[in-house]
């Protein structure tokens, strides 16, 4: 009976399956490297192949490992308490707000619904945006007439449910930016509620 290894062939040859590392000699390595090494010299048909294979099966690639794909995401805030103000100029009402937006052009949206008009009064709501602690101005704002009751005895219903919506685009130059919305009327008092601030950035 033959000593030594077991898988061993007559004539001293090892039978034994070989592992992936060991699949190439390294005589095949080497040239499996050096081919590699130079895409150029690949046949022309290969390259249509690999084409349209990518075309039709894709790439699954998470947006996450493309690079500045995280620059790009669509920012929210949204703030649902109401925010109640008869002020003619306007006020911090706590929101809401980006903040630490890089440099770049920016498409901003935002927009409320507003509550009861107390007092009937005829007006206007607006809402603008501070841009990093400037004061905000009505070209900016969105803005909604009150809903008016005709009487006291007229439902809170009738008096509410408005809703309005406005965009503008800006361009920071600064490293980090916020920006936070701030409220007035015209006249008499109401309350804001479900505000909302969306930033998409367009360029850097």
């Amino acid at each position: 009976m033959a000593e030594g290894n077991p898988q061993a062939a007559p004539g001293g040859q090892d039978t034994a399956p070989k592992t992936e590392q060991s699949f190439l000699t390294p005589e095949e390595r080497s040239a499996m490297q050096r081919m590699l090494s130079f895409p150029e010299e690949f046949p022309r048909k290969l390259g249509s192949w690999i084409s349209e294979f990518i075309a039709v099966n894709g790439l699954e690639i998470p947006a996450s490992q493309i690079r500045g794909i995280q620059a790009f995401r669509p920012l929210i805030n949204v703030l649902s308490a109401n925010v109640p103000t008869g002020s003619t100029t306007y006020v911090d009402g706590g929101g809401p707000e980006l903040v630490d937006l890089a440099s770049g052009t920016y498409l901003f949206l935002y927009g409320f619904q507003f509550g009861q008009n107390t007092g009937n009064n005829e007006g206007y709501a607006l809402a603008s945006p501070s841009i990093n602690g400037a004061a905000a101005a009505d070209g900016n704002a969105v803005r909604t007439r009150f809903l008016l009751g005709s009487d006291d005895a007229t439902s809170d219903a009738d008096k509410t449910n408005g809703s309005a919506i406005f965009f503008k685009t800006h361009t920071f130059t600064e490293p980090t930016n916020t920006i936070r919305m701030k409220y007035r009327v015209t006249d008499g008092s109401i309350s804001f509620t479900n505000i909302y601030i969306i930033a998409i950035k367009l360029s850097n």
